[in-house]
């Protein structure tokens, strides 16, 4: 698998709001909670660091 345990999760989550932006209209916040986070700031720069840009803009380049 190539992951520690938290890696795993890390991606798992990533993965689930990846899902969430591109099938909901739900608030980034919202779904930060969902997902397990509690702080959009941290979640933003995982998000970033793993996808190259930010959540907003995964779901905006998602509605074009």
């Amino acid at each position: 698998m190539g992951y520690n345990f938290t890696d795993y999760i890390k991606e798992l989550r990533i993965n689930y709001a990846k899902k969430l932006l591109k099938e909901t209209d739900k608030a980034i916040k919202g779904i930060v909670e969902e997902i397990g986070y509690t702080d959009v700031a941290s979640f933003t720069r995982t998000f970033r660091q793993k996808e190259g840009i930010t959540p907003g803009k995964y779901r905006e380049v998602l509605t074009k």
